[in-house]
C-alpha cells in the first residue's frame, strides 16, 4: 500500500489509497493500539494495521500565532489542506484639525476688541463683529437711549452723546423753538420749549398779562396788555361803555373815563354829532343856567332862568 506522511508545522498527515488521517500533534499511542519505544523512526500501527510514524516531532507544539509582519501556515483538520494565515497590525492614529480662531468663539483674538461668545450681538458690549459697542455705531447698547449713527447731533431727535434730545436739556431738538435748559416760564423761553409769544398764557418779561387766548374784552388784550380805558377795546367787564382809543375825550361821544358822553354827565359833548351847549352835571335844570337839554337858558325858552324876571315863553 502506498503512503504518504506530509508534516507541516505540528500538523501531520497521512494518506493511503484507502484512508486518509489527519492528525495534529504527537500520537497517541494508546489511540491506536500499538507501542512506541521512544526510538526514532519506530513505526507504529493505525487500527487498521497501517504503520504511522512516531519519531520525534521536531516542530514545537502548540499552536501556532501569528504578530505583526509574520505569516505561517496551517492545515485544515477536515481536508489536510494547507493554508496560509497572515496577521498585520496597524497602528490607530488619529488627527484634529484646529479650526482657528474666529469672532464669537470667546476669546479675543488679533482684530478683535473683544469677544464675549454666544452673548455677542446687537445691543450688546460686543457687538457681532467682535468690536466693541459704542455710541455713534448705529447700535443701540447698553447705556445708550439711542443712536442713530451719522445722524447723531445735538440739533437731532438723538444727541451725540446717544441721549434723546427732550426739553430742557439745553439743546434745541425737533419742535424746539428754544431751549434754555431751565425750567424758569417767565424768561424768553417757556418750560414747553416754546419762545415766549402773547397768547401762550405764559407771561413773557415784555408782556403785562397773557391769559391765552385772543379775547380783547376780558382783562389781557390780544397783545398781552392790561385792559384799560383808551386802549380801543371795551371791556364791560371793567365798567367801560365804550373805547374809541386815542379818540377818546369828554368833548367826544366817549369820554377818557370810556362812558358815552350824554346831557347830564358833566361832559360837555360838542364834537361830532356832538350839539351840547352847556352841560353842568346835575346843576342842569329849570331855573338854571344851564337846562336840562344842555342849552342855554334864554329869555323867550319859557324857563325864567337866572336874571330873568319872567320868561313867558
Amino acid at each position: 500500500m502506498k503512503r504518504s506522511i506530509i508534516r507541516i508545522g505540528d500538523c501531520a498527515a497521512v494518506f493511503s489509497t484507502m484512508l486518509m488521517i489527519g492528525a495534529c500533534g504527537q500520537t497517541d499511542p494508546t489511540a491506536t493500539g500499538g507501542t512506541t519505544d521512544g526510538g526514532a523512526g519506530t513505526d507504529a500501527q493505525t487500527s487498521t494495521g497501517a504503520p504511522v510514524s512516531t519519531g520525534p516531532d521536531p516542530t514545537p507544539t502548540g499552536t501556532p500565532t501569528s504578530t505583526m509582519g509574520m505569516s505561517g501556515t496551517t492545515v485544515d483538520p477536515t481536508t489536510g489542506d494547507p493554508s496560509t494565515t497572515t496577521t498585520t497590525t496597524t497602528d490607530d492614529t488619529s488627527s484634529t484639525t484646529d479650526p482657528g480662531p474666529a469672532c464669537g468663539d470667546g476669546h479675543v483674538d488679533p482684530g478683535e476688541a473683544c469677544d464675549d461668545g454666544p452673548d455677542n450681538g446687537a445691543g450688546k458690549p460686543c457687538n457681532l463683529q467682535c468690536q466693541a459697542n459704542t455710541c455713534g455705531d448705529g447700535d443701540q447698547g447698553p447705556g445708550e437711549e439711542c443712536d442713530d449713527g451719522a445722524d447723531n447731533m445735538d440739533s437731532n431727535s438723538c444727541k451725540a452723546d446717544c441721549t434723546n434730545n427732550v426739553c430742557g436739556d439745553g439743546a434745541v431738538g425737533p419742535g424746539e423753538g428754544c431751549d434754555d435748559g431751565d425750567d424758569d416760564d417767565a424768561d424768553d423761553c417757556t418750560n414747553a420749549c416754546a419762545l415766549a409769544s402773547c397768547g401762550d398764557g405764559i407771561v413773557a418779561p415784555t408782556e403785562q398779562c397773557d391769559d391765552g387766548n385772543l379775547d380783547n374784552t376780558d382783562a389781557c388784550t390780544d397783545t398781552c396788555t392790561d385792559a384799560t380805558c383808551s386802549d380801543g377795546h371795551v371791556q364791560p367787564s371793567a365798567g367801560e361803555e365804550c373805547d374809541d382809543g386815542s379818540d377818546n375825550a369828554d368833548n367826544a361821544a366817549c369820554t377818557t373815563a370810556c362812558k358815552q358822553n350824554v346831557c347830564g354827565d358833566g361832559a360837555l359833548y360838542n364834537t361830532g354829532d356832538g350839539a351840547e351847549e352847556c352841560d353842568d352835571g346835575v346843576d342842569n335844570g329849570a331855573g338854571k343856567a344851564c337846562n336840562a337839554q344842555c342849552q342855554f337858558n334864554t329869555c323867550g325858552d319859557g324857563d325864567q332862568g337866572p336874571g330873568e324876571a319872567c320868561d313867558d315863553g
